[in-house]
């Protein structure tokens, strides 16, 4: 997920009013508009408070004017994708939070429409939305036989959260196949950046302040599809040993400090399997934190902070959260 403020609140404040504001200024919206509506509902964690109001553009050309408008009106903004690797305040959000479900949802081949006559190992290039979950990304290369994105299996995000933290796993990470991607800026204008042009690093790369997330080119291998699902279905039963995929989660809540592993430290100070209310650190793998049914947004974030307090005063640590954390 990406996340950013457009202007301050100015006319904006107040819950009532700013919902009622909202929907009457987006009457001419074709996507839908939810008010009120709990994030716990669009967020992998299954908690968080309430967004003044959900808007789901229909397509690019309605997620640009939406964000001009919001933009010119000084309207906070929260750009969502699948709700993975994130954490909504118990508050809930204020303002705007724009879903890139519709608007970005395309998948397709670049260069043809077949690969009846492309050869094991040669490049095959996807044109991928930012919106486009990672299970559907996968899907589609299982089916046409091609390589490259396998680290990604059991990774719930989108394309677009996956660029934007360069999302990944030891084996791989995003940026490690994405040719180039097309960008949003702040002002209005659609720009590309070649890999070249973007720093990356460690769950993280550099695109410009504000920018969202339109689609990436991504550049994958032709392979035999039979292996290719067999090596999904190998790393699949080795996630599910490992981490707890059944369970809600927001993914690796902290990022793993240099030549050390944050579960292991969690584990180490004795938090493997700790809860706090009905958040707990998942007995699997102690970077994870799951909700055992009727957890709160303040359950969530108590756990994050006994988990950092704990492991700082008895290893010196200071981890550092992977998940984002937004609202009030």
């Amino acid at each position: 997920m990406e996340s950013r403020r457009a202007g301050s609140r100015g006319a904006w404040e107040g819950r009532g009013s700013v919902t009622s504001a909202l929907e009457a200024a987006l009457s001419w919206m074709r996507g839908p508009r939810l008010a009120h509506v709990p994030m716990a509902r669009y967020t992998s964690l299954r908690v968080g408070g309430p967004a003044d109001l959900l808007a789901i553009p229909a397509d690019v050309d309605e997620l640009q004017a939406l964000i001009a408008w919001g933009r010119t009106q000084g309207v906070p903004l929260t750009i969502l994708g699948n709700g993975t690797n994130l954490i909504v305040r118990s508050g809930g959000v204020r303002g705007l939070v724009v879903s890139l479900r519709l608007a970005l949802n395309h998948l397709c081949l670049l260069d043809s429409t077949s690969l009846d006559n492309v050869q094991a190992g040669e490049l095959v290039r996807l044109r991928v939305g930012a919106g486009v979950p990672l299970p559907r990304l996968l899907h589609l290369m299982i089916h046409q036989g091609l390589t490259g994105l396998t680290f990604a299996v059991g990774i719930p995000g989108t394309m677009g959260g996956a660029v934007v933290m360069n999302a990944g796993t030891d084996v791989g990470s995003t940026w490690d196949v994405v040719e180039r991607v097309t960008l949003l800026l702040p002002d209005g204008c659609i720009v590309e950046r070649a890999r070249h042009e973007v720093a990356v690093g460690y769950r993280r790369a550099e695109l410009p302040a504000g920018s969202v997330v339109l689609e990436a080119i991504l550049g994958t291998r032709k392979a035999d599809a039979g292996q290719v699902r067999a090596e999904v279905r190998r790393i699949y039963r080795c996630r599910c040993q490992s981490q707890p995929l059944s369970q809600p989660n927001a993914g690796s809540v902290f990022k793993n400090p240099p030549a050390e592993r944050a579960g292991r430290l969690i584990e180490q100070v004795g938090l493997k399997g700790h809860r706090v209310g009905d958040a707990q650190v998942s007995p699997k793998h102690a970077n994870f934190i799951v909700n055992l049914g009727h957890a709160s947004p303040d359950d969530v974030l108590a756990l994050i902070d006994e988990v950092k307090h704990r492991v700082f005063v008895q290893t010196d640590v200071l981890l550092e959260e992977e998940v984002r954390i937004v609202g009030e």
